[in-house]
């Protein structure tokens, strides 16, 4: 059998320039290489012998092994086969038309422009970055919508705290603020905290996935910027009412005699409290308790966690470090965060009352109100 491969191999030249066949050109060579093909001849006799033949003119690797699964295939018009060569370019029109395919579907993917235009997926994608300027970006994340009065008193509001700012620097520093957070067993891990510096060539760690526990606690944390002045966890299967916010506010003044002496001495002038819209904290028992004890009110717009120091700020912080550890245990889940509550520095908390809640609300204002990304 390899006698008579090798007997044909020298024949062919022969029986091409009897047949007048025997130029250089592409279509001599695909029949050159449908013959060897149906003999049986492997790739690399084709390849070998096809350069023999043509020289540089030969066909290329790829090429060759095209028209062989061509051959095999039964593909007779050598028309039919898809060509190689310069892809086609981009015109004005092609742009102008993938510019409006993408106003009508802005989540269309890159592979799909590429199945409708016939690019491949590199070309689409540099004229979607060089050419047209695009980047995809994620939808802003919005826990409400905002209604147009919502909008007006939140920018009431905003411009309310930076005048008061801007006549009093210092102001921030004396306001006491609360809030409540449920602290789930287990925190799902952001897509930010899973990211990791690898060496080329290195793998990627797997991921579980895993659904938020269902046990939980909460948590009301009073602080201002220094520290934390005082926090409690709110007793299982029992919400926040206005009795309990009451109770918390007495617990509260005993926590400032011992830890703020100089907000006690001088409660009459400096004593602020920020806490949200919440029903218990429009309640007549929560406001004549603060009326009768000098706690002036802060006002805190509506649905506007991006400006609240506490949803900002303190408890993104306090489960930063929570996030993808299972708590089995209750007792567990409070001491660490009790742990982590404390572990904060006291800098942290100043620079997020003086400086960062300032320039939100200069944020919320520019934004007319409406939400803003970090």
């Amino acid at each position: 059998m390899c006698a008579c491969l090798a007997s044909f191999l020298l024949l062919l030249p022969s029986f091409l320039t009897i047949n007048k066949v025997m130029d250089h050109s592409k279509e001599s060579q695909r029949v050159e290489v449908r013959l060897l093909a149906r003999q049986g001849v492997h790739h690399c006799d084709i390849l070998r012998e096809l350069r023999r033949i043509h020289g540089g003119l030969a066909l290329s690797s790829t090429m060759v092994h095209r028209w062989m699964e061509a051959s095999f295939s039964g593909c007779r018009d050598f028309n039919t086969v898809r060509q190689t060569g310069r892809p086609p370019k981009l015109t004005r029109d092609v742009l102008r038309d993938i510019r409006e395919a993408m106003k009508q579907n802005p989540s269309v993917t890159i592979r799909e422009l590429s199945n409708q235009f016939g690019f491949s997926v590199s070309t689409i994608h540099r004229a979607l970055k060089t050419k047209l300027k695009l980047k995809k970006h994620p939808c802003v994340w919005r826990p409400h919508e905002l209604t147009a009065a919502n909008k007006r008193r939140c920018l009431q509001v905003a411009r309310q705290l930076l005048g008061r700012i801007r006549r009093s620097p210092t102001w921030p520093s004396r306001i006491i603020t609360m809030d409540e957070t449920w602290v789930f067993a287990y925190e799902l891990t952001r897509k930010q905290q899973s990211m990791m510096w690898l060496e080329a060539g290195e793998h990627r760690q797997s991921k579980v996935h895993k659904e938020i526990s269902v046990k939980k606690v909460m948590v009301a944390v009073f602080w201002d910027a220094k520290g934390i002045i005082h926090r409690e966890f709110v007793p299982e299967a029992r919400s926040v009412n206005a009795v309990l916010y009451h109770d918390m506010l007495h617990r509260l003044r005993e926590a400032i005699h011992h830890k703020r002496p100089d907000i006690w001495r001088n409660c009459r002038t400096q004593f602020w409290l920020q806490h949200d819209g919440a029903p218990m904290h429009r309640s007549h028992l929560v406001i004549d308790f603060c009326a009768n004890n000098n706690m002036k009110l802060v006002p805190h717009p509506p649905y506007s966690p991006n400006i609240a120091p506490s949803d900002f700020f303190l408890f993104a912080r306090l489960k930063r470090n929570m996030r993808g550890i299972c708590y089995c245990d209750l007792d567990v889940l409070r001491q660490t965060i009790n742990r982590n509550l404390g572990n904060i520095p006291a800098h942290e908390f100043a620079h997020a009352m003086e400086d960062s809640w300032r320039k939100r609300l200069l944020r919320c204002v520019v934004a007319d109100s409406d939400y803003f990304e970090d």
